[in-house]
């Protein structure tokens, strides 16, 4: 600085005096001049006490604002700038999350929270820190049903400070507490279906991160839990990459529907476990941060056409058993194409305790009878594969795709099936209308004449189109139009009317409607089995409720009902092949 040109000087007073200010490379210096004596000047260091500041920064050291541009799954550094500091000074750091002012113990490595770094010219950055996905708080999440979204409550999201100070002599040096030391990571929020499985196990409403029903049902399997925990633990990897996702994503999807065939056909007749550990691996494969430009957050919903979009798809073909049926092995034998459903009517706000711990028979029979040996050793080769009851998979054609890939490669059967809603009764399906009633989905989309739900997410149908069943009724039935099984009677149902098939017009008469249209003329029996719903009375209640330890007594049912189709079949064919023999005797005789 030119001590010659005063006027552009920094400068202070001291008794009087004015002192000019300047900076050389290591200390701030006073020059004094005494106005009696202008050629007199001195200089004298200033003792200037050390100051920080600090901020929360991206990895390019990008300053950070508290919301929407940070995510759980990204790393972030902390960067202070000091004044009158010098080189190699430790600053101590400390990290805390906190909920409400309240401070929240996160599981990480002690050193992880607190360290010290060295400044270097005026400024001091750490390592890049973590944001674990899993320190997010699911548990202030809330669905909205007047706009169908979740929300969250920002002032209950997790937000993360950070201390810092430095000890000269006697005297601390701390960090002041300004905004830009706050951040508040952002998550993929859970849609409604997924939503659902954080409801706490106690029936309170409340939603829990742990005692919920979603790990209650995904805690019931050893192996099924084993492959969640994996999952979750690989997928929010900090170093993991999007090939990896799909490598990971195509074993353990695949892995998680041989586990539950495995379970129901060991004896555990359950589908529960299979449905909330899909909807919860997905909800974590959605909140990597890779993926954050392919979602609509406030939507909670994937861009269509995305590589997370293809990756869910993929999921869901594993998962669901679509890529899995194969008939390769089935050489001369029946080839039987089985599907089932997930569970519905979930809602914990519409139905209660009963409705979130709620199955699908149809959708155990699937698990069961997939590869059934029993019916291997009827000669009959089965596959099955299990369908989401959510409008949007339809809409995309799910049924057709499953049904055009194996539909004339030499099947000889395809039963479509499905729970007959709260009605114990069974039924072969004779109508199906194109038709959409419009009954709400797994997602809460549909238009039931209730302004919960969003009639502009519903896409209706009102066609009065229908298809007829090619299941054949004289094999099952006989000349009548009702026979038992298993002390349940089955009917042949040949209801219709302009807005419903025989089994209404819901997914179930969907399902039917969609595998019998591509069926077309083609010989080939093809329909629908709406499946009781078998109850119980609790004896302390008197309340009757879903059986689920009947599912067996359902699948038997479905058993029976392939086999008449297949018995006939037999004995015409040994008739044809005894007949020549008869006749000869008969001849020679």
């Amino acid at each position: 600085m030119d001590e010659n040109n005063e006027e552009n000087q920094d400068f202070i007073y001291v008794d009087g005096r004015k002192l000019y200010l300047h900076e050389d490379t290591k200390e701030i210096v006073a020059t004094i001049t005494f106005p009696d004596y202008p050629h007199i000047k001195e200089k004298i260091p200033l003792k200037i006490n050390g100051k920080i500041n600090g901020f929360w920064v991206d990895e390019n050291n990008q300053q950070l604002t508290q919301t929407k541009n940070v995510f759980y799954g990204e790393k972030v550094k902390i960067k202070l700038i000091t004044i009158n500091v010098s080189d190699g000074r430790e600053i101590e750091v400390e990290i805390k999350a906190k909920q409400e002012d309240k401070v929240i113990y996160l599981k990480e490595d002690k050193n992880t929270l607190k360290f010290k770094i060295k400044v270097k010219n005026g400024e001091a950055i750490s390592e890049p820190f973590y944001l674990n996905p899993e320190w997010y708080n699911e548990e202030i999440e809330k669905y909205n049903y007047i706009n169908h979204q979740t929300k969250i409550d920002l002032d209950k999201a997790l937000t993360f400070v950070f201390e810092a100070k430095f000890t000269d002599g006697k005297r601390i040096y701390k960090l002041p507490r300004e905004d830009n030391d706050k951040l508040k990571p952002v998550t993929y929020r859970r849609n409604y279906e997924e939503l659902i499985g954080l409801f706490n196990t106690d029936n309170s409403g409340n939603k829990d991160k742990e005692q919920n029903y979603e790990n209650k049902f995904i805690d019931s399997n050893s192996e099924i839990k084993t492959i969640v925990d994996e999952f979750i633990e690989k997928v929010t990897n900090q170093d993991t990459t999007i090939s990896k996702i799909k490598s990971l994503v195509e074993e353990k999807a695949k892995s998680l529907w041989d586990s539950a065939v495995k379970q129901v056909q060991s004896g555990n007749l359950d589908d529960r476990p299979l449905y909330w550990a899909r909807n919860k691996m997905q909800t974590w494969l959605k909140r990597n941060p890779l993926f954050k430009d392919q979602i609509d957050f406030d939507k909670s919903l994937v861009k269509k056409g995305t590589e997370l979009d293809n990756i869910i798809t993929l999921f869901e073909e594993n998962s669901r058993n679509y890529t899995g049926i194969d008939f390769s092995k089935a050489g001369n034998k029946k080839r039987v194409l089985i599907t089932g459903f997930d569970p519905f009517q979930l809602g914990f706000k519409f139905y209660g305790e009963s409705g979130i711990q709620t199955f699908n028979p149809s959708g155990i029979i699937a698990l069961a009878l997939n590869n059934s040996k029993e019916l291997l050793k009827n000669n009959i080769y089965i596959q099955t594969c299990i369908f989401p009851v959510r409008y949007e998979d339809f809409d995309n054609q799910i049924v057709e795709k499953v049904v055009k890939k194996h539909i004339n490669n030499q099947l000889s059967l395809l039963m479509t099936t499905s729970l007959n809603g709260g009605n114990p009764r069974f039924d072969i399906e004779k109508y199906a209308t194109e038709y959409r009633g419009g009954f709400h989905d797994n997602m809460c989309v549909g238009d039931y004449n209730n302004p919960k739900y969003d009639k502009s997410r519903f896409l209706a149908n009102e066609s009065s189109k229908l298809t007829e069943t090619t299941l054949p009724k004289k094999k099952i039935f006989g000349a009548s139009d009702n026979i038992e099984v298993n002390g349940q009677n089955i009917y042949f149902d040949t209801e219709k009317s302009e807005t419903t098939g025989s089994g209404s017009n819901y997914l179930s008469n969907e399902v039917m409607f969609r595998a019998t249209k591509v069926r077309g003329a083609l010989d080939i029996p093809v329909g629908h089995f709406h499946l009781g719903n078998l109850k119980t009375k609790d004896p302390k209640t008197g309340e009757t409720k879903s059986d689920i330890l009947k599912s067996k007594k359902i699948e038997n049912i479905v058993i029976e009902i392939i086999k008449r189709y297949y018995y006939e079949d037999k004995f015409i064919n040994y008739f044809i092949y005894l007949f020549p023999i008869w006749n000869a005797i008969a001849t020679t005789k």
